[in-house]
């Protein structure tokens, strides 16, 4: 059952006096337990004014990794309840980026991650919930960043495919664009007003020294795209990529693999 579905029955049974509880409900409960115990645990050490001055920044590293994991439960959890049906809003791809970097730099850079992203150079816009959007590739570049292992390399950027086939990658674009916009031509549409061949896709690139990464990808990709998801933070990714009518899946890479977003062409 979706994660809506299983939302919808879990207030009508409610109403009818019938107890139900979903099973990513019961995950989540232990979930929020596991960071309480090393919390307590550091406090008590700290409070017993035993550990000299490097044990107590281990132990405060330590207990801040915590507090980090309890914040992201929440931060999941919050997303999984306010994910909106799909919005007409613009987006400004720039800014959706920025925002995406201030949310996730510091995480990425205490698992010594790297980050690049390419912004469009132009101003370029897609339609959808702006806040949902940031949380929602905030979460597959934390989960591509698990995949792929300490210090690995993720990239960020948006692809207009090709509008004639509408599937490859037009490798120009950026340069047509560009150039456009230096000799003060008629602005770049919007890909809102771009052909419906055209639709926008934001690729992840993922790459690491772990095996098997891009089987790893589709094997995540599959689960948020499946009909019921068990854990928190997956069933509020696959809700924010259902409330925008979004296509996600994996592609093979040289040394890794990606994480491809679509917007359906309409």
């Amino acid at each position: 059952m979706h994660v809506n579905a299983i939302h919808a029955h879990g207030c009508s049974a409610a109403a009818g006096g019938v107890a139900v509880v979903p099973a990513w409900l019961n995950h989540l409960a232990h979930d929020l337990r596991g960071p309480l115990s090393p919390l307590a645990n550091a406090l008590a050490l700290l409070r017993s004014g035993r550990l000299d001055a490097s044990q107590q920044a281990e132990t405060c590293s330590l207990a801040q990794q915590q507090l980090d994991a309890l914040s992201q439960l929440l931060d999941d959890t919050a997303d999984l309840l306010a994910a909106k049906p799909r919005s007409s809003a613009p987006v400004e791809i720039g800014s959706l980026f920025d925002m995406v970097k201030v949310r996730i730099s510091r995480r990425l850079y205490a698992g010594n991650a790297a980050l690049e992203i390419t912004p469009p150079p132009v101003p370029l816009e897609v339609h959808g919930d702006m806040c949902g959007l940031v949380r929602l590739l905030v979460g597959l570049l934390l989960r591509s960043s698990a995949i792929a292992g300490v210090g690995c390399r993720l990239q960020l950027q948006i692809q207009i495919p090709d509008a004639a086939s509408g599937s490859i990658p037009d490798p120009a674009w950026h340069e047509r664009a560009a150039s456009a916009q230096a000799a003060q031509a008629a602005p770049v549409p919007s890909v809102s007003a771009l052909p419906v061949e055209a639709g926008p896709r934001i690729v992840i690139g993922v790459h690491g020294d772990a095996p098997q990464i891009a089987e790893h990808l589709a094997a995540f990709a599959a689960t948020l795209t499946a009909s019921s998801q068990i854990h928190v933070a997956d069933a509020a990714l696959a809700r924010i990529v259902a409330a925008h009518g979004l296509l996600l899946r994996a592609a093979p890479d040289e040394g890794g693999g990606s994480l491809v977003l679509e917007w359906p062409r309409d």
